[in-house]
């Protein structure tokens, strides 16, 4: 007997599954790729959206269409923002902070490994010594 969790999940999933077939690949690729919250990937949703939206005002495309471009482009421009913001947001913190990118970067990767060999049980952890 299904829960009426996994009821629920089937019926979305379903739901989705035919939103994406409802609608042209070219417009569902741009949203997919606008809703990434990496800049290099949101931008390339957004060319992908923009193309879209010349292939509508060629009427190459269907005017239907028009609404989840709309929707892309003001979640894509959404994330543009949130990335950019936080990009500069850490850039200057490390700048009035002075931290060595290297350095931290090595830092953060031997924690993380640190973290695996643990979990595999491969060795016992030095996590405070290694690091203070």
């Amino acid at each position: 007997m299904e829960s009426a969790i996994e009821k629920d999940f089937k019926n979305r999933i379903a739901a989705l599954r035919n939103y994406i077939n409802e609608h042209d690949r070219g417009v569902v690729i741009g949203m997919a790729f606008c809703c990434v919250p990496l800049i290099p990937v949101t931008l390339f949703g957004l060319i992908v959206c923009s193309w879209n939206l010349f292939l509508v005002k060629q009427n190459q495309l269907e005017i239907t269409e028009m609404k989840p471009i709309k929707l892309a482009f003001s979640i894509g421009f959404f994330n543009l923002f949130l990335g950019t913001f936080v990009a500069v947001f850490i850039y200057s913190i490390i700048i009035e902070t002075g931290i060595y990118v290297p350095t931290t970067i090595r830092i953060v990767a031997d924690f993380i490994i640190e973290v695996i060999r643990f979990m595999w049980g491969v060795e016992e952890p030095n996590l405070i010594g290694a690091y203070f």
